[in-house]
């Protein structure tokens, strides 16, 4: 499968949808730009959480190049509440697959990006802490260039 998600520079947006710990559903926009340099790749984003009151996420992962011939590679992200977070991503046919943990264990989570055309993918993912989920979205993303 030769994915255009992660594994090539680009831009992407996405809209969908943002549940929180309530079960609380609203309207979502996510915004992507993956970047590929010699020794880093970068995948820097915000989703904006739509709503009576409106919100923003913003990640930055530091990407491990994918090994030639390799399916596996790791990253590191620092979430200003949340504080670092270790994953990895894993290639599984149609998918890019990543699961994640804080430094200190107490938040943790997986996420999706599954690919639907060259364009296009579906990213659903889940965070956790300690245990109980916190939060879920499901975004339908689109490469803009």
């Amino acid at each position: 499968m030769n994915h255009t998600f992660l594994l090539s520079q680009g831009r992407w947006s996405g809209s969908g949808m943002f549940t929180d710990e309530n079960g609380s559903s609203s309207p979502a926009e996510a915004e992507v730009t993956i970047t590929h340099m010699d020794d880093l790749w970068l995948n820097e984003g915000s989703m904006k959480v739509l709503g009576e009151k409106t919100s923003v996420f913003i990640n930055r992962y530091e990407i491990v190049p994918l090994p030639a011939g390799s399916l596996t590679t790791t990253w590191k992200s620092t979430n200003p509440v949340i504080g670092v977070l270790y994953g990895i991503f894993s290639i599984v046919s149609d998918s890019i697959l990543s699961a994640f943990c804080s430094d200190d264990g107490s938040y943790s989570g997986m996420e999706f990006f599954k690919r639907i055309s060259t364009d296009a993918y579906e990213n659903r993912g889940i965070l956790l802490h300690e245990g109980l989920r916190i939060s879920s979205w499901e975004l339908d993303l689109t490469k803009r260039d």
